[in-house]
Protein backbone atom coordinates (compact mmCIF):
# COMPACT_ATOMS: atom_id res chain seq x y z
CA UNK A 1 0.00 0.00 0.00
CA UNK A 2 1.20 3.52 -1.06
CA UNK A 3 1.72 6.25 1.75
CA UNK A 4 -1.05 8.21 1.71
CA UNK A 5 -3.48 5.32 0.20
CA UNK A 6 -6.63 4.21 1.83
CA UNK A 7 -8.20 0.55 1.32
CA UNK A 8 -11.55 -0.66 1.97
CA UNK A 9 -11.80 -4.36 3.66
CA UNK A 10 -14.37 -6.60 6.14
CA UNK A 11 -14.63 -5.45 9.43
CA UNK A 12 -12.80 -7.81 11.56
CA UNK A 13 -13.38 -8.38 15.68
CA UNK A 14 -9.95 -6.61 16.13
CA UNK A 15 -11.82 -3.18 14.17
CA UNK A 16 -14.26 -2.85 17.11
CA UNK A 17 -12.52 -0.17 18.87
CA UNK A 18 -11.37 1.91 16.27
CA UNK A 19 -14.25 1.54 14.06
CA UNK A 20 -15.79 3.38 17.59
CA UNK A 21 -13.84 5.79 17.68
CA UNK A 22 -14.08 6.29 14.25
CA UNK A 23 -17.95 6.49 14.56
CA UNK A 24 -17.32 9.79 17.61
CA UNK A 25 -15.35 11.23 15.31
CA UNK A 26 -17.91 11.49 12.80
CA UNK A 27 -20.31 11.71 14.43
CA UNK A 28 -20.05 14.22 17.50
CA UNK A 29 -23.52 14.56 19.85
CA UNK A 30 -25.60 11.75 18.12
CA UNK A 31 -26.98 9.27 20.41
CA UNK A 32 -24.60 6.18 19.92
CA UNK A 33 -21.87 8.59 20.49
CA UNK A 34 -23.01 9.34 23.64
CA UNK A 35 -22.96 6.05 24.85
CA UNK A 36 -19.32 6.11 25.23
CA UNK A 37 -16.63 4.38 23.76
CA UNK A 38 -16.93 1.48 25.68
CA UNK A 39 -20.95 0.77 24.57
CA UNK A 40 -19.72 1.98 21.11
CA UNK A 41 -16.86 -0.61 20.89
CA UNK A 42 -19.69 -3.32 21.86
CA UNK A 43 -22.12 -2.54 19.06
CA UNK A 44 -19.44 -3.20 16.39
CA UNK A 45 -18.30 -6.09 18.22
CA UNK A 46 -21.79 -7.53 18.05
CA UNK A 47 -22.13 -6.97 14.06
CA UNK A 48 -18.77 -8.84 13.52
CA UNK A 49 -19.78 -11.53 16.11
CA UNK A 50 -23.41 -12.22 14.11
CA UNK A 51 -23.97 -14.42 11.60
CA UNK A 52 -25.84 -12.03 9.91
CA UNK A 53 -23.82 -9.22 10.81
CA UNK A 54 -21.89 -7.61 8.02
CA UNK A 55 -19.23 -4.58 7.85
CA UNK A 56 -16.47 -2.72 6.25
CA UNK A 57 -14.14 -0.05 6.77
CA UNK A 58 -11.40 2.24 5.28
CA UNK A 59 -8.16 1.82 6.28
CA UNK A 60 -5.19 4.47 6.05
CA UNK A 61 -2.28 2.86 7.55
CA UNK A 62 -3.22 1.40 10.64
CA UNK A 63 -6.36 3.78 11.21
CA UNK A 64 -9.57 3.59 10.59
CA UNK A 65 -11.17 6.28 8.35
CA UNK A 66 -14.57 5.30 7.41
CA UNK A 67 -17.16 2.18 8.55
CA UNK A 68 -20.41 0.72 7.68
CA UNK A 69 -21.68 -1.83 9.13
CA UNK A 70 -25.79 -3.46 8.34
CA UNK A 71 -27.52 -6.63 10.13
CA UNK A 72 -30.84 -8.13 9.23
CA UNK A 73 -32.25 -7.06 12.11
CA UNK A 74 -31.55 -4.13 14.36
CA UNK A 75 -33.88 -5.56 16.98
CA UNK A 76 -32.32 -8.62 16.98
CA UNK A 77 -28.64 -6.37 17.64
CA UNK A 78 -30.32 -4.80 20.31
CA UNK A 79 -31.49 -7.88 22.27
CA UNK A 80 -28.44 -9.67 21.74
CA UNK A 81 -26.35 -6.62 22.96
CA UNK A 82 -29.21 -6.47 25.84
CA UNK A 83 -28.35 -10.04 27.24
CA UNK A 84 -24.43 -9.69 26.63
CA UNK A 85 -24.05 -7.07 28.78
CA UNK A 86 -27.35 -6.54 30.88
CA UNK A 87 -26.33 -4.22 33.42
CA UNK A 88 -23.90 -2.04 31.68
CA UNK A 89 -25.72 -0.51 28.46
CA UNK A 90 -28.79 0.22 30.73
CA UNK A 91 -26.17 2.51 32.60
CA UNK A 92 -25.07 3.89 29.72
CA UNK A 93 -28.17 4.68 28.32
CA UNK A 94 -29.55 6.49 31.42
CA UNK A 95 -26.20 8.40 31.92
CA UNK A 96 -26.67 9.55 28.09
CA UNK A 97 -30.05 10.61 28.83
CA UNK A 98 -28.74 12.34 32.36
CA UNK A 99 -26.31 14.35 30.57
CA UNK A 100 -28.52 15.63 27.73
CA UNK A 101 -32.30 15.23 27.90
CA UNK A 102 -32.65 16.48 24.44
CA UNK A 103 -31.69 12.33 23.72
CA UNK A 104 -34.92 11.69 25.26
CA UNK A 105 -36.03 12.24 21.61
CA UNK A 106 -33.17 9.76 20.38
CA UNK A 107 -34.29 7.40 22.63
CA UNK A 108 -37.94 7.49 21.23
CA UNK A 109 -37.60 7.20 18.06
CA UNK A 110 -35.60 4.05 18.46
CA UNK A 111 -38.26 2.25 20.10
CA UNK A 112 -38.62 -1.09 20.59
CA UNK A 113 -34.53 -1.77 20.10
CA UNK A 114 -33.71 0.84 22.98
CA UNK A 115 -36.18 -0.97 25.11
CA UNK A 116 -34.51 -4.03 24.24
CA UNK A 117 -31.60 -2.70 25.21
CA UNK A 118 -32.86 -1.35 28.49
CA UNK A 119 -34.17 -4.86 29.45
CA UNK A 120 -37.85 -3.80 28.74
CA UNK A 121 -39.14 -5.63 26.37
CA UNK A 122 -42.97 -6.18 26.95
CA UNK A 123 -43.22 -4.10 29.49
CA UNK A 124 -46.12 -1.10 29.69
CA UNK A 125 -48.90 -1.09 27.13
CA UNK A 126 -47.97 1.01 23.74
CA UNK A 127 -49.84 3.75 22.46
CA UNK A 128 -51.55 2.30 19.62
CA UNK A 129 -49.76 3.17 15.73
CA UNK A 130 -51.37 4.17 13.06
CA UNK A 131 -50.92 1.38 10.30
CA UNK A 132 -48.06 1.86 8.14
CA UNK A 133 -49.45 2.44 4.16
CA UNK A 134 -49.09 -0.21 2.28
CA UNK A 135 -46.12 -0.70 -0.15
CA UNK A 136 -44.43 -3.21 -2.36
CA UNK A 137 -42.36 -6.19 -0.37
CA UNK A 138 -38.67 -6.75 -0.58
CA UNK A 139 -37.73 -8.98 -3.71
CA UNK A 140 -35.96 -11.19 -0.98
CA UNK A 141 -34.14 -11.52 2.25
CA UNK A 142 -33.67 -7.73 3.60
CA UNK A 143 -31.14 -5.82 5.83
CA UNK A 144 -30.43 -2.55 7.62
CA UNK A 145 -27.70 -0.13 7.15
CA UNK A 146 -27.40 0.67 10.20
CA UNK A 147 -23.98 3.22 10.28
CA UNK A 148 -21.96 5.07 7.49
CA UNK A 149 -19.53 7.27 8.88
CA UNK A 150 -15.99 8.89 6.86
CA UNK A 151 -13.60 11.00 9.67
CA UNK A 152 -14.04 14.94 8.28
CA UNK A 153 -10.69 14.86 7.05
CA UNK A 154 -11.63 12.40 4.74
CA UNK A 155 -14.95 12.55 2.89
CA UNK A 156 -15.57 14.10 -0.38
CA UNK A 157 -13.42 11.23 -1.41
CA UNK A 158 -15.75 8.46 -2.28
CA UNK A 159 -14.99 6.48 0.90
CA UNK A 160 -18.93 6.54 1.75
CA UNK A 161 -19.85 5.23 -1.53
CA UNK A 162 -16.74 2.27 -1.13
CA UNK A 163 -17.81 1.52 1.90
CA UNK A 164 -21.67 1.00 1.02
CA UNK A 165 -20.68 -0.80 -2.19
CA UNK A 166 -18.45 -3.04 0.09
CA UNK A 167 -21.16 -3.98 2.37
CA UNK A 168 -23.87 -4.57 -0.29
CA UNK A 169 -21.38 -7.39 -1.79
CA UNK A 170 -20.79 -8.94 1.53
CA UNK A 171 -24.93 -8.70 2.14
CA UNK A 172 -25.17 -10.27 -1.64
CA UNK A 173 -23.41 -13.20 -0.68
CA UNK A 174 -25.20 -13.69 2.24
CA UNK A 175 -28.49 -14.14 -0.03
CA UNK A 176 -29.74 -10.43 1.41
CA UNK A 177 -31.59 -8.44 -1.51
CA UNK A 178 -32.45 -5.55 -0.57
CA UNK A 179 -30.61 -3.10 2.23
CA UNK A 180 -32.69 -0.09 4.18
CA UNK A 181 -31.96 2.77 6.06
CA UNK A 182 -32.93 6.12 7.73
CA UNK A 183 -31.95 9.24 7.01
CA UNK A 184 -32.97 12.40 9.49
CA UNK A 185 -34.60 15.04 8.08
CA UNK A 186 -32.35 17.14 9.31
CA UNK A 187 -29.68 16.04 6.94
CA UNK A 188 -30.05 16.87 3.60
CA UNK A 189 -26.51 16.44 2.82
CA UNK A 190 -26.76 12.68 3.82
CA UNK A 191 -30.13 12.41 1.61
CA UNK A 192 -28.81 14.02 -1.37
CA UNK A 193 -25.87 11.34 -1.22
CA UNK A 194 -28.46 8.62 -0.63
CA UNK A 195 -30.28 9.44 -3.51
CA UNK A 196 -27.49 10.00 -6.21
CA UNK A 197 -25.96 6.57 -5.26
CA UNK A 198 -28.93 4.82 -6.22
CA UNK A 199 -31.18 4.20 -3.32
CA UNK A 200 -34.95 4.59 -3.14
CA UNK A 201 -37.17 6.67 -0.58
CA UNK A 202 -39.89 4.54 0.51
CA UNK A 203 -41.71 6.57 3.20
CA UNK A 204 -40.94 9.63 5.70
CA UNK A 205 -42.37 11.05 8.48
CA UNK A 206 -41.93 13.39 11.19
CA UNK A 207 -38.02 12.36 12.28
CA UNK A 208 -36.62 10.89 8.86
CA UNK A 209 -36.87 9.71 5.59
CA UNK A 210 -36.09 5.72 4.87
CA UNK A 211 -35.02 4.42 1.85
CA UNK A 212 -34.02 1.19 0.12
CA UNK A 213 -31.91 -0.13 -2.65
CA UNK A 214 -30.89 -3.74 -4.29
CA UNK A 215 -27.43 -5.41 -2.65
CA UNK A 216 -26.02 -6.04 -6.23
Amino acid sequence: MTAGAVVVRELRPGDAAGAAALHRRAFPGAFLTRLGAGALTHIYAEVVRRPDGHGAVALQGDRIVGAAIAVRSSAELWRALARRHPGGLAWRVAAALARDPRLVGHLARRGAHVRAALGRRGRGRRPPRRPAPPRPAPAGPSARLLSIGVDPAHRGQGLAGRLVDAVCAALAGDGVAVVGLSVRRDNPDGLRFYERTGWERVRADATGVYLRRPTT
